[in-house]
């Protein structure tokens, strides 16, 4: 097995670009008053992400937090809701969860799943 591929991480470049905007984009949206509601500073957070994979992640990252939130407690397995905390703070801290654009994937993934799972109608 040889080195990781450099196209399956960001680069030191990358994640010092991506930190840069993010953090640009996350003051504006913090200073205007139309995104105090918190799904619709979430919502304009997605849109401010670098790629669609983040997107999606925080997409599914902030439906479980808020379903907490809002008292319409998902139904989580034990390592799933330090995930979701983790993921989120990651995310809003420096604009990316992972140096690892798989383990970004990976943890997509699970959580896409984890939010189908609360749709079943067995689980409402």
């Amino acid at each position: 097995m040889g080195p990781k591929k450099s196209s399956q991480f960001y680069s030191n470049e990358e994640l010092k670009k991506i930190k840069e905007q993010w953090l640009d984009d996350k003051a504006r949206i913090d200073a205007d008053q139309a995104f105090g509601y918190y799904r619709d500073r979430d919502k304009e957070y997605e849109r401010h992400l670098c790629n669609a994979n983040l997107r999606v992640l925080f997409r599914h990252t902030a439906w479980l937090r808020n379903q907490g939130r809002e008292g319409n407690e998902p139904r989580l397995y034990p390592k799933e809701e330090p995930l979701i905390s983790k993921v989120y703070q990651g995310i809003i801290q420096n604009g990316y969860y992972s140096r690892s654009k798989e383990e970004e994937r990976k943890i997509r993934a699970w959580l896409g799943k984890t939010v189908s799972r609360q749709h079943r109608p067995g689980n409402r």
